[in-house]
């Protein structure tokens, strides 16, 4: 039977792993530096002391303990949710006996059945009422059948999963390098400190709160990041996890938990990941002592020019878009012109050849990537495919002097690329 891979079960673990008793999170409470620890643990750290320090490694950040406690910390709702699905993962996988499973339209009924048109388990009843007439098999036949594509559907769960390990990875990653960027700073403002007399105390203080501030408003953006590809890893690695066990026993069970790792598969399929954040280079700059001030903090941001040519950019994946449905508008009314103009048969058949064969091209290249088969980068070929196309049209007619057809043909493509734009600029 097919395991899933350990590698990315143990790192999905660790993000759901307390740094201090190295479980699963219980009760998970979140600090204002956005790290999350057990309730539990919490306490016995923190002790009774009215301040503590953050125990994640790298994190010096002084937390003040709330007037009720540990308990008065938020709770990590999002973390709470996906160690319980862990959990009771976990139990399903550690139950051996099979047990026959109940129709959920005639609960006393046993399911016994598999209907071939609406491709679903049923019980006996259910042949008199939503399936009257309909083609049924035994359950070992339709199993056998769809062992092939569950397979295929693991397979492909498994390609998901490693993309979004890798993503969190890096989500990491950059969290990582914000702690020590933070630690480097604060390690600088320290040392500006000491060479400050005793009346920039009240400055530091400061200081070092709008620092937090600005850390916490940035580790926000990240762990809001993460806990959705979270979510949506554990919902599909415990669809995949299922449909595993499904193999290994067939029937009923394989059929279910088939289907439901298909439409997981197919959602995050066509859900595209959150753009990673960038993370922001913040300097300290220590100023002269003689100012009674440790100086301030300076975080580079983006040029003028920068976001102009990040604009430029946003508007290059809108047209990328913009052209491959204008292509198809123009297509149509290409057709319309051709069967309106009888003046110029030659011309007008060759443009209806060329129509045809580009227009089929493009149909096929888009049903390979709605399949999957083709990346939904690939689109950037059907766009240029296009463009040719339309450049080759226009030229024709131009030459022909039929500037009424180029302006029949342009009013949809000009059209249609405004729509789009507006779309994809509103969307992103």
């Amino acid at each position: 039977m097919a395991t899933a891979p350990p590698s990315l079960q143990a790192k999905f673990e660790e993000e759901l792993s307390c740094s201090i008793c190295l479980e699963l999170f219980t009760r998970p409470k979140m600090l204002p530096c956005q790290h999350t620890f057990c309730q539990d643990c919490l306490k016995d750290h923190a002790g009774r002391g009215g301040t503590f320090q953050c125990p994640k490694l790298n994190c010096c950040q002084q937390i003040n303990l709330p007037n009720m406690g540990v308990a008065d910390f938020p709770s990590n709702t999002t973390v709470a949710n996906l160690c319980d699905t862990l959990r009771k993962r976990t139990t399903r996988k550690n139950e051996d006996h099979v047990h026959k499973v109940k129709c959920t339209s005639h609960p006393s009924e046993d399911i016994n059945l598999y209907c071939i048109q609406c491709q679903v388990p049923v019980c006996t009843k259910c042949l008199g009422e939503g399936h009257k007439g309909h083609s049924t098999t035994n359950l070992e036949a339709a199993s056998q059948e769809r062992k092939v594509s569950a397979k295929m559907l693991i397979t492909e769960a498994r390609k998901i999963m490693e993309t979004y390990n890798k993503y969190l990875q890096d989500l990491r990653n950059k969290e990582t390098a914000l702690n020590t960027q933070k630690q480097e700073r604060n390690d600088k403002i320290d040392e500006a400190l000491h060479k400050a007399v005793q009346q920039l105390t009240e400055a530091k203080d400061s200081l070092k709160s709008k620092e937090d501030q600005e850390h916490t408003k940035t580790i926000k953006v990240l762990q809001a990041q993460k806990n959705e590809v979270l979510t949506d890893f554990a919902e599909i690695s415990s669809a995949c996890m299922a449909t595993m066990k499904g193999l290994e026993k067939g029937g009923v069970e394989l059929l279910c938990t088939e289907t439901t790792l298909h439409e997981v598969v197919t959602k995050c399929k066509e859900k595209s990941l959150p753009t990673p954040m960038s993370v922001p280079t913040v300097e300290f700059q220590p100023t002269d002592p003689e100012t009674l001030t440790l100086g301030k903090l300076s975080s580079h941001k983006p040029s003028w020019l920068w976001k102009i040519i990040g604009t430029f950019w946003l508007l290059l994946k809108a047209s990328v878009l913009a052209i491959w449905w204008l292509g198809f508008f123009a297509m149509g009314f290409t057709f319309l012109m051709v069967f309106i103009n009888h003046n110029d048969k030659n011309t007008n058949g060759v443009i209806l050849i060329v129509t045809l064969l580009v227009l089929s091209f493009s149909i096929s290249l888009y049903s390979l990537v709605q399949k999957g088969k083709l990346r939904s980068s690939s689109l950037l070929l059907f766009a240029i495919c296009h463009v040719f196309w339309l450049s080759w049209i226009l030229s024709v007619k131009l030459g022909n002097g039929k500037y009424d057809e180029v302006l029949g043909i342009m009013a949809p493509v000009i059209l249609s690329c405004i729509i789009s734009i507006g779309f994809i600029w509103k969307n992103n």
